[in-house]
């Protein structure tokens, strides 16, 4: 079994520092910017993975999120690391979250998910970060703890480093796409909006892939393979003035795979967001055409911030294949155990597509709900 190597992440860093170094260059402070911050809401040529904000204010957020998703033989585990440069009051919810004194805007997030169904969940303060664009690709740097992670060029593959023994982790997560790149409602193409919702930019690097992470947890060892995900979010003001509540997920489903997002505002005017591909192929990048609703254990819609955690997920969505007509099942809760604003699930999914033959495959579903 592949353990994590300490002079393999150096290698690897000093290799992609090496070939990246002509790229344009962000550091980012461990402490919040006093410069007024831009965020882009346009896609800008050879810059889908790069950071969107130039500086990272006190209500200012961005992040990205890598995850793996397996059921072998029965047996479902996860792994998500989640790469922030933000204040907790950018992204709020990290404020009652971050078991930190004093936390760096360069935070890390690493969550595994075991077959149990014991979760493991820790933070980690970063010294600062550094980010080097090459072409839609980027490196991001968290040089203490020793922490990187790197998208390709074209966005082919991705990879995670993460040597953290002071927290009892250490690993590495690797992606291979199998499903090209989209914002919000359309196709990942120069001149795009990625904006999700006022003041809520997203962008969706690997909305599927073939992915692989060898971790060791407290000295236990896990190997994880099944299918792998990687997206971006950042914003203007803090994250939870912009939405009461939204669903997102994504899923593989038979051949096709799925990315969507349900909202709310705070006036109750819903923004959705839809993606299915199939054989390396878009059939679907629009801004409708999707429905997500909870079921089950008194689940109702919309959901609220102490509503206790539902079953899974009712989805539909329209394609030019037919109607997809899903339900994620509830396998393991991830994150936000109990009652509040935040829960993250790992699924499993069945459903048709043009009312065809049953489907199966993995999904990952989260709810944020703001409103008490």
């Amino acid at each position: 079994m592949a353990t994590f190597s300490p002079k393999l992440f150096i290698t690897t860093f000093l290799a992609i520092l090496a070939s990246r170094i002509n790229g344009k260059i962000i550091n980012v402070p461990p402490h919040p910017s006093e410069q007024p911050t831009k965020a882009e809401m346009t896609l800008r040529p050879d810059s889908l993975d790069a950071p969107k904000l130039d500086h990272v204010e006190d209500q200012f957020y961005e992040w990205w999120y890598f995850d793996v998703i397996s059921d072998k033989d029965g047996q479902y585990t996860s792994l998500d690391v989640v790469f922030y440069t933000s204040t907790t009051t950018g992204f709020d919810i990290l404020g009652p979250s971050v078991p930190l004194a004093n936390p760096s805007v360069d935070l890390i997030q690493v969550t595994v998910g075991f077959a149990n169904g014991s979760v493991y969940n820790a933070y980690l303060n970063g010294s600062q970060a550094t980010f080097i664009m090459h072409g839609d690709g980027v490196t991001g740097i968290y040089p203490s703890p020793r922490a990187m992670f790197n998208t390709a060029s074209d966005l082919s593959s991705a990879s995670v480093v993460l040597n953290a023994p002071e927290v009892g982790f250490e690993g590495v997560l690797h992606l291979t796409s199998t499903a090209p790149p989209h914002g919000p409602c359309d196709a990942a193409h120069p001149g795009i909006s990625l904006e999700l919702m006022p003041h809520v930019g997203w962008v969706n690097a690997f909305p599927d892939a073939i992915a692989r992470a060898s971790i060791t947890v407290n000295g236990e060892q896990l190997v994880i393979e099944g299918r792998g995900y990687h997206d971006k979010n950042w914003g203007d003001r803090a994250f939870s003035k912009s939405l009461d509540t939204w669903y997102w997920g994504h899923a593989t489903l038979g051949d096709y795979s799925i990315v969507f997002f349900d909202t709310l505002d705070y006036a109750g005017v819903g923004r959705s967001s839809s993606y299915v591909a199939k054989d390396g192929k878009i059939l679907v990048s629009q801004c409708k055409g999707v429905v997500a609703r909870p079921f089950g254990n008194g689940a109702t819609y919309p959901p609220r911030m102490m509503d206790p955690e539902p079953l899974g997920l009712h989805l539909t969505i329209d394609t030019p294949d037919g109607h997809i007509n899903a339900t994620l099942t509830k396998v393991h809760t991830v994150l936000g155990l109990g009652l509040g604003p935040y829960h993250r699930w790992l699924d499993k999914i069945a459903g048709t597509v043009g009312g065809g033959e049953e489907l199966y495959g993995l999904a990952s579903f989260e709810q944020f709900a703001f409103s008490s």
